[in-house]
């Protein structure tokens, strides 16, 4: 449903792969999804644009987590090609490279560490 409801797309993070987390983690992995992709625009834009998105779609049942992509290969693997941003004076400058991200969409109550008093 994620992939169809246009959380993602090729502005913000093209996604490449989605898991299952229960399936690829073993049995101690949170019920939930790993999407695999390449960021398209700067990264806090996009995680509040998904995190907007999955509220709309979800309510509160779901969460977004924005994580270091736990199968990124290293140096082999080059950094996608960032969209420039226009500057003010019409010059233009790549986005900030970093470590590659991935996000994961998981059960709100996975997540939320129990109240205690």
């Amino acid at each position: 449903r994620l992939k169809e409801s246009g959380v993602f797309g090729p502005l913000t993070f093209w996604v490449t792969e989605i898991k299952n987390l229960e399936e690829a983690g073993g049995l101690n992995a949170a019920p939930g999804v790993l999407i695999r992709g390449n960021m398209r625009a700067e990264r806090s834009a996009v995680f509040r644009s998904v995190c907007d998105k999955v509220q709309d779609l979800f309510g509160a049942k779901y969460s977004v987590l924005m994580i270091e992509d736990p199968e990124a290969s290293g140096e082999d693997d080059p950094p996608p090609a960032r969209p420039a941003k226009a500057g003010a004076d019409g010059s233009s400058a790549a986005a900030a490279p970093g470590p590659r991200v991935a996000f994961q969409v998981v059960l709100t109550s996975e997540v939320t560490p129990p109240q205690t008093n």
